[in-house]
C-alpha cells in the first residue's frame, strides 16, 4: 500500500504551466539588469475545502489571511533574475490588462500608462500575481478549492490533505509587446497528509487538524510553509520564462 502511495505522489503534484492561447509569442530576453515591475492581488481569506463521503459531510471555511503581498514579495526577490519594481500604487486591472490580444495580434490597452511606465521605470515587462481558485486532480474528479489553504477529501474515514496555491502568474512584456499566462485552468497543489503513510506528514511538516470544522493557528501555519514552497517553485519556472530565446 505505501508502495502505491508513493508512486502517486507525482499525480498528486500538478505542475501546469502554459502560455496563453493567442498571438505568437515575439523573441525576447529579459537580463538580470533589465527593470521589471510587478503587483501582487492576495485574497482576503484562506479556506479550507472539505469534501466528504457524501455531499452532505462537505463544507468550506474561511479563516484570516495565510499568505500576504510582502510573502509573496520576498519570495519574487529571491527566485527573479531582474531588478524588481514594486507597482502597488497603480491600478491592478490596468496592468493586468495593459497588453491585450486584438485582431490576432497583440496590443496596447492603455498608452497613456504603457508610456509612463517606459519614461519613468524603463520598464521590460511586468509580472502579475493574482489569488484565485485552485484545485488538483485526483481521479477521476478534479477537486476545487475557491482559494489559497487546505483541500481535504475524507472517504469513510481515509482521509488525504491537500494543500493548494491559488496564486497564478502573467508576464506583461512591454518591449516586443506580448502576453504570456502561467497555471491558466489549474494551480499547483502539494500531497501532505494520507491517514495510512507518515512519511508525508513528517516530511510537510503538516499538522494533522484534531477538528477538521475548526482549524487552530498551529495547524493554519503548518499549512502555510507548504503554499509557500509550491508558490517559491512555480516562481522559479516563471524566471525560466523570462527569455525565450
Amino acid at each position: 500500500m505505501k508502495k502505491i502511495v508513493y508512486g502517486l505522489v507525482a499525480i498528486f503534484i500538478m505542475l501546469n504551466f502554459s502560455g496563453c492561447s493567442g498571438p505568437n509569442l515575439p523573441q525576447y530576453k529579459i537580463n538580470k539588469t533589465d527593470n521589471v515591475g510587478y503587483i501582487i492581488k492576495a485574497n482576503p481569506k484562506m479556506i479550507h475545502t472539505y469534501i466528504g463521503t457524501t455531499i452532505f459531510n462537505n463544507f468550506e471555511k474561511e479563516y484570516p489571511k495565510l499568505i500576504k503581498e510582502e510573502d509573496v514579495e520576498q519570495l519574487l526577490k529571491q527566485n527573479l533574475d531582474a531588478k524588481l519594481i514594486n507597482l502597488a500604487t497603480y491600478d491592478f486591472n490596468e496592468l493586468n490588462n495593459l497588453i491585450v490580444e486584438k485582431d490576432d495580434k497583440w496590443s496596447i490597452n492603455n498608452n497613456a500608462l504603457y508610456n509612463e511606465l517606459i519614461k519613468k521605470y524603463n520598464l521590460k515587462a511586468i509580472i502579475v500575481v493574482s489569488e484565485r481558485e485552485g484545485g488538483i486532480y485526483m481521479y477521476p474528479n478534479y477537486l476545487s478549492s475557491k482559494s489559497s489553504g487546505l483541500l481535504t477529501r475524507s472517504f469513510l474515514k481515509i482521509q488525504n490533505h491537500f494543500a493548494v496555491s491559488g496564486f497564478h502568474f502573467k508576464l506583461n512584456i512591454l518591449n516586443p509587446k506580448a502576453s504570456k499566462e502561467f497555471n491558466r485552468g489549474m494551480v499547483t497543489a502539494k500531497f501532505i497528509y494520507a491517514t495510512s503513510v507518515s512519511k508525508f506528514q513528517q516530511e510537510s511538516g503538516f499538522i494533522k487538524p484534531k477538528n477538521d470544522e475548526s482549524l487552530t493557528v498551529e495547524e493554519q501555519n503548518s499549512i502555510k510553509k507548504s503554499i509557500l514552497d509550491l508558490t517559491r517553485y512555480n516562481i522559479k519556472v516563471v524566471n525560466k520564462h523570462l527569455s525565450n530565446m
